[in-house]
């Protein structure tokens, strides 16, 4: 188990400090990202290394639950892979835009659906070792669809709906093996865990 004592704290965080020794530099600039190279030297050392990070907005990703408990997902080429995934509505968030309203935004455009308020489940670092910004999942219930998408120029989306029970199968078959959506599936189980344990009656798929 970890120590979290104050003092145990004070002192891993003392070995843990790196001090930046020259003002960062942007390497390269996306529509996306920013590409930026620090010079860091750790206490107590004196070697200096470079390190690279990627700054980015925040991200959104969805689980949308229609009325007959399915998940809105959706199919669309990867470039990073080159391939073809399955997984749930996301995207970036937008200046003046708050995560919920862009979580809002996201399942509108690529999926056509709507729902009640967006609930958050949970907000956590995609990749901390690269990169600085925070993904946030949101829960979206009564899922309807109201409109055909529009999504960027540059997305092709099919749309599938699958039940609740079924997710488990598509993870464990590896049809559903992006991590940003196993991070959301995991959030969405604990709270439903936890709404399991107020009613004292345990959530099972029939």
């Amino acid at each position: 188990m970890l120590n979290d004592s104050k003092t145990h704290t004070m002192k891993g965080d003392m070995m843990h400090r790196w001090k930046v020794t020259s003002a960062p530099k942007i390497l390269s600039r996306t529509p996306i990202f920013v590409l930026e190279q620090s010079a860091k030297k750790r206490a107590g050392s004196q070697n200096i290394k470079a390190y690279v990070k990627i700054r980015s907005a925040p991200w959104v990703n969805v689980i949308a639950v229609t009325p007959d408990q399915s998940i809105v997902l959706v199919r669309q080429f990867r470039h990073g892979i080159e391939k073809v995934t399955v997984e749930i509505p996301a995207g970036l968030v937008r200046k003046r835009e708050s995560s919920q309203m862009a979580a809002i935004r996201e399942l509108r455009e690529e999926t056509g659906y709507v729902g009640d308020r967006a609930q958050l489940l949970g907000r956590w670092f995609p990749n901390p070792a690269l990169q600085d910004n925070l993904c946030s999942t949101w829960l979206i219930r009564n899922a309807r669809k109201i409109a055909d998408p529009t999504p960027d120029d540059d997305e092709v989306i099919e749309i599938l709906t699958v039940p609740i029970c079924d997710i488990s199968k598509l993870i464990s078959s590896g049809k559903i093996n992006h991590g940003l959506c196993l991070t959301a599936f995991l959030l969405l189980l604990l709270h439903r865990n936890k709404l399991s344990r107020k009613q004292r009656a345990p959530m099972r798929c029939k």
